[in-house]
């Protein structure tokens, strides 16, 4: 199931967008980070053009609101964080033998699945990829 999600959604890159330009969207009380992703990851899609789904947010709109109008299931008013260092990446790319990619990968995995940094790593270092990954943790969580 999460390699057919995967090959049909490819992984997301956040939009260059023109210098300055995020910095003025962030001056607007009612404009999150979040909303910035997740307009971003919506018109990406195709789904609406992000300055539309930036003016609905403005508007007072909610993700709810905005995500159902477009057939969407689930966009979360706030995303969830995982905070990694340069000095962890460091250490895991010497001790493990992984490269950087590798470790922040695991990481982020790691932190959303609320699982143990090593055990992730050592489960990449084997050649699990992200969804094989995903897929070992849900089978063990509900079966």
């Amino acid at each position: 199931m999460f390699k057919d999600y995967s090959t049909e959604h490819k992984e997301f890159i956040p939009t260059s967008f023109k210098p300055g330009y995020l910095e003025e969207l962030m001056k607007d009380p009612k404009i999150t980070i979040d909303d910035i992703m997740n307009a971003d990851r919506i018109s990406q899609k195709g789904l609406e053009k992000f300055k539309n789904i930036i003016k609905a947010k403005k508007e007072g709109k909610t993700w709810d609101e905005i995500s159902s109008k477009l057939g969407l299931v689930n966009t979360a008013e706030k995303l969830p964080r995982v905070a990694i260092s340069e000095v962890q990446v460091d250490k895991y790319k010497k001790s493990m033998g992984l490269t950087e990619k590798q470790v922040i990968d695991a990481l982020v995995i790691a932190g959303k699945l609320g699982e143990d940094d090593k055990t992730t790593l050592n489960k990449v270092k084997a050649g699990n990829k992200k969804d094989d990954i995903l897929a070992q943790y849900y089978e063990k969580k509900y079966n």
